[in-house]
């Protein structure tokens, strides 16, 4: 399993990376949300400036996680599975997640309340094969990336991550 070097900064990012795609969450406008291909992965990074109250000092926070391409066309069947109604195919109920195997990675697409943010529910996407960076190799903390209810369905979340997911599947990566 390739392990993409872990970068704190858009303007640091690999040489190996690709730049393919980012996007803004309305919600959360001074984040950055880039998107890149590295080999046969996608590599999501989340970031933003932070400022300590108390002495003023600016720091550039940054999140990372790795996933196969292959999760692009996946998080779309899964919408779709999660939407569709039991009787016809689509989750169980009483069940909030699916695991399944995508590209020889573990992922995980669950519903939440909490997703984004307090008082509105999403989606949370897991690859159980990959620890977050800096955590210990016996940690339970995997690499992910969130779909708020509000950027998915408002804010041009959904109709993005489509748009990545044809792209793959037509070989424009």
């Amino acid at each position: 399993m390739i392990t993409p070097a872990e970068f704190t900064h858009p303007s640091q990012f690999p040489d190996s990376f690709k730049l393919i795609a980012d996007i803004k969450n309305p919600f959360k406008a001074d984040r950055d949300c880039l998107f890149y291909k590295n080999e046969d992965l996608l590599v999501t990074f989340v970031g933003h400036n932070w400022t300590n109250k108390k002495t003023g000092e600016v720091k550039y926070l940054s999140y990372q996680a790795c996933f196969p391409l292959a999760v692009l066309s996946w998080v779309i069947k899964m919408l779709d599975y999660f939407d569709t109604p039991p009787n016809e195919g689509g989750l169980a109920p009483g069940k909030i997640s699916n695991k399944e195997e995508v590209d020889g990675e573990l992922l995980l697409f669950t519903r939440g309340v909490c997703v984004g943010g307090p008082d509105h529910g999403g989606y949370n996407l897991e690859n159980l094969s990959r620890i977050n960076y800096g955590r210990k190799p016996t940690s339970n903390s995997y690499q992910g990336f969130d779909f708020p209810d509000p950027w998915l369905y408002d804010g041009g979340l959904l109709e993005f991550w489509k748009a990545l997911a044809n792209k793959y599947e037509n070989g424009l990566l």
